[in-house]
């Protein structure tokens, strides 16, 4: 019998299944018929899974959406059996190639949709992985409440994409990403244990009742807390980003805070590579009663960017970015929305405030106005409206940046590859003017747009990834990018998640949390069956295969 594949190997999308164990047509049937629900091996349903939102593209064996928890367990007992990779797929509307994977698909936006309870006085809500967002805040706003983080691809993207990817938005700065509203998660581990996560203090008769079996889920509760204190202990610095708003490598700053352990918030952000997803019990919020957006202009995107920390001190909610090739491109794809913009723009920043009536959002846009225009000098014209329908259309705007840049024509397009970066806010302007050095050393031009008031880019640098020399150049500038961004103190991922995109990164930024990182993930999922070659065990130059010629129109980001 052949050696079982290591951790983190994947498979070529053209290669032929040659695991220990190859499943046979009968094999194949079998899981059919203790799934439930569907197997699809066609050329066609392969084919529209292979890939998601980002530059990838990874033929899977199969693709099965399983009927219920006891369908996702025969899955996991299918794939520990004969080492076949699964990867648990939502909405596909991830951006750094999470939602593909070579062996089986797990489809879990058919079987799995629905609002379990709300609880509007107590602040929760309960879902399961495949709701759509969207219509979790519609049934959330008649009781005057809404989830919130709220990426831009609210419409298409599902609860349980958010928590593996712990999405965020441009409302983080007061609502966070997903692992701080996370409550509480039902899993199902590599083995096929279903666990119920909450907190516990460590050392606490919860917390010894919860060590004391033999079984997985007590082995995590036992030997995960030692591996995260003795990395704290054994570093004089610590190698997490001193960045709140991160998605990249796993959240052990957040699983363990003040001598309590959450292995739902280590879950978060995790791509799939430790568990699967049953259902979320999330926190949710009031709707605001009142906004107001002040659009003002730039002669520069450094200017911008210093503008930022500005606004942020007048109480701005958000404050979002679009740069100048922005512009440029929606003159030519949308030149209504683009007639909107002063013509001489550079950059240009959204500033939302909120308040709990239009009096006091209006006394907040007029200090933003002035501390901008009149006290820094900074901005050089701007807009001003509290009226719902024009600020729609103008969030709308912001919203469609990634999809019209994924229009742009040319021998070069912009590639999101880098894009996803993020800063401490106060280091915006130096991390800006060094991702353009580095751009303008290779001769590239790049746009750029995002959650500013986060210290959080969505920077895209024009590539022909049909060219050889341009696939080398992405690795090189990406290489460069990432240790631009650990000089200041930043993220690789500040919301769009690690996958095959950054994943082989993670080592050299991370360091002994690396080390960590990959312990646990080997605690978890021994076999390595769970979305490989995610988060850890990438393999190297992983970035720059298995492309697509040209980056897919995607979300709303």
């Amino acid at each position: 019998m052949a050696a079982a594949p290591r951790p983190g190997r994947l498979l070529s999308p053209k290669a032929r299944y040659r695991g220990p164990m190859p499943p046979s047509a009968r094999d194949w049937q079998e899981l059919r018929e203790a799934a439930g629900g569907s197997l699809l091996q066609d050329e066609e349903s392969r084919e529209r899974f292979a890939t998601d939102e980002s530059i990838y593209r990874v033929l899977p064996l199969a693709v099965v959406a399983p009927q219920g928890a006891e369908g996702l367990a025969a899955v996991l007992r299918f794939a520990s059996q004969h080492r076949v990779p699964v990867t648990a797929r939502a909405g596909g509307t991830s951006l750094a190639g999470q939602a593909v994977g070579p062996g089986i698909i797990l489809d879990l936006s058919r079987q799995f949709e629905r609002i379990l309870e709300i609880d509007a006085a107590a602040g929760w809500v309960e879902v399961e992985p495949g709701v759509v967002l969207a219509e979790l805040n519609g049934a959330l706003a008649g009781h005057g409440k809404q989830f919130g983080p709220d990426p831009s691809s609210f419409e298409s993207c599902r609860v349980g994409g958010m928590v593996g990817n712990n999405a965020s938005g441009m409302h983080h700065r007061i609502w966070g990403a997903v692992v701080d509203n996370v409550l509480g998660l039902t899993l199902l581990l590599a083995n096929g244990e279903r666990i119920r996560t909450s907190p516990v203090e460590l050392g606490s008769r919860r917390y010894k009742d919860l060590c004391a079996p033999d079984t997985l889920e007590a082995r995590l509760y036992r030997e995960v807390p030692p591996i995260i204190e003795r990395l704290r202990s054994g570093q004089a610095a610590s190698p997490w980003p001193r960045v709140e708003k991160s998605s990249s490598g796993y959240r052990l700053d957040k699983a363990l805070e003040g001598g309590v352990f959450d292995l739902g918030k280590l879950v978060c952000g995790s791509e799939g590579t430790l568990a699967i997803v049953l259902s979320a019990r999330l926190r949710v919020v009031d709707r605001p009663p009142a906004k107001g957006l002040l659009v003002l202009y730039f002669g520069s995107l450094k200017d911008a960017a210093r503008g930022v920390t500005e606004s942020l001190s007048t109480g701005a909610s958000a404050v979002e970015m679009i740069d100048e090739r922005v512009v440029e491109a929606m003159r030519k794809r949308a030149p209504k929305d683009a007639a909107r913009f002063r013509s001489d723009t550079r950059a240009v920043l959204f500033v939302e405030y909120m308040g709990k009536d239009l009096p006091e959002v209006e006394a907040r846009m007029e200090g933003g106005w002035r501390r901008l225009r009149e006290e820094t000098g900074l901005a050089v014209d701007d807009q001003a409206t509290t009226d719902p329908s024009t600020m729609e259309d103008l969030w709308r705007i912001r919203r469609g940046v990634e999809p019209l840049l994924s229009e742009v024509g040319g021998s070069r397009a912009p590639v999101g590859f880098v894009e996803d970066t993020a800063v401490p806010v106060e280091r915006l302007a130096e991390h800006v003017e060094g991702l353009y050095a580095i751009f303008e050393r290779h001769g590239l031009k790049a746009a750029a747009y995002g959650h500013a008031s986060t210290g959080h880019l969505h920077i895209r640098p024009y590539l022909d990834l049909s060219r050889p020399e341009d696939r080398a150049l992405m690795a090189t500038v990406a290489g460069e990018v990432f240790d631009h961004t650990r000089r200041l103190g930043g993220t690789l991922s500040g919301e769009h998640g690690d996958g095959l995109l950054r994943s082989e990164f993670l080592a050299s930024f991370f360091g002994e949390a690396y080390d960590a990182m990959v312990e646990i993930k080997r605690l978890f999922d021994p076999l390595g069956i769970l979305n490989p070659g995610k988060k850890t065990h990438a393999v190297p130059g992983q970035i720059a295969r298995n492309l697509r010629p040209r980056a897919p129109s995607g979300p709303r980001v």
